[in-house]
């Protein structure tokens, strides 16, 4: 039997639809038992973005005529056993030893070009709980694999403006990768980045930077004053003032490349104004630098979909590195 009779990524097929957007390969029966579950973890954005998801999950019957069509997304989820014959067809392109129930296993171009596809083996019986056992980690390799999609998209072609990145790290102190279409602009000890060229409607992204020196004592667990700092930064230096309910805010301590952190997220909206948008809010403590620096992600999503623009500027604000000496 010849290659392409056995996958039709041999046969030149391209994948389908966008990369947040999930086929899920399941008889019904086993879906019924799943999909609350899979929507519950994958589908709800981590940003302040209503009614927008971080996942499109469509389910789709292996035993349907309409499968053919289905299995050519660019991302599919197979759940089921070994025996069902759509898991049976990916496994025949894995290399590895047969894999476990439950485990997760992914494979590449199954049946089309540019393909992920995930193997979830499930038991028949219950599996729903043997799901939940691999949750965490199914999650993980969906929202990692976007991150990477969307910090593709952001340096593709040039990669990451490294002259501004240096030129930064000599001047101020600190380190931020960005792409070479992004503008900057610096104020004092105010610093803003963004897409030097915005189309009338289009979405608007912001990553401003700033510190503190000394570091505050106790300001790590007090976001009320973080975000009356944003405020005064907002007031001061964007477009005009914004203003955030603080009961509205998510977030607590975390870290930043083993420094200690502390992170909101939420909505802005400008005073007098329809505009409004989500932010995520991080400090990083620098006690190198005797710093706490404040880093301002907002978006302007200007009425369209925003979750992947949050996605870029959280991926900038990852990029932060604070220095061993600032000015």
């Amino acid at each position: 039997m010849t290659a392409c009779a056995l996958v039709l990524a041999a046969c030149g097929s391209r994948a389908t639809g966008d990369v947040d957007q999930i086929v899920v390969g399941a008889d019904p029966a086993a879906w019924e038992q799943v999909e609350q579950l899979l929507r519950r973890e994958l589908e709800p954005t981590p940003f302040a973005l209503p009614g927008e998801r971080a996942f499109e999950l469509t389910h789709a019957d292996p035993t349907a005529s309409s499968w053919e069509e289905a299995r050519l997304g660019r991302q599919v989820l197979l759940i089921g056993t070994a025996e069902n014959p759509w898991i049976a067809e990916a496994l025949e392109r894995w290399r590895g030893a047969p894999p476990q129930v439950p485990s997760r296993t992914e494979v590449a171009d199954v049946w089309a070009n540019g393909q992920h596809a995930l193997v979830l083996l499930l038991p028949a019986e219950m599996p729903e709980a043997a799901l939940r056992q691999e949750m965490v980690d199914l999650k993980n390799t969906y929202v990692q694999r976007y991150r990477e999609y969307v910090v593709e998209r952001m340096y593709f072609p040039e990669g990451p403006d490294q002259a501004l990145a240096d030129t930064i790290r000599s001047s101020a102190g600190f380190e931020l990768r960005v792409p070479q279409s992004y503008a900057w602009s610096r104020q004092r000890d105010v610093l803003r980045f963004g897409p030097a060229a915005v189309p009338e409607g289009a979405p608007s992204l912001n990553v401003t930077v700033t510190w503190q020196a000394p570091i505050p004592p106790g300001a790590r667990s007090e976001p009320l004053a973080l975000l009356g700092w944003r405020e005064q930064v907002a007031a001061e230096h964007y477009a005009g003032p914004q203003f955030v309910e603080p009961t509205a805010v998510r977030g607590g301590p975390t870290t930043h490349r083993g420094s200690l952190a502390l992170q909101l997220v939420g909505t802005w909206t400008a005073p007098g104004s329809s505009r409004r948008g989500p932010f995520i809010l991080r400090t990083v403590m620098c006690p190198i630098q005797d710093r706490m620096y404040l880093l301002d992600g907002w978006l302007d999503p200007a009425g369209q979909e925003g979750h992947e623009h949050m996605v870029e500027i959280e991926s900038v604000i990852n990029s932060f590195r604070c220095g061993s000496a600032g000015r």
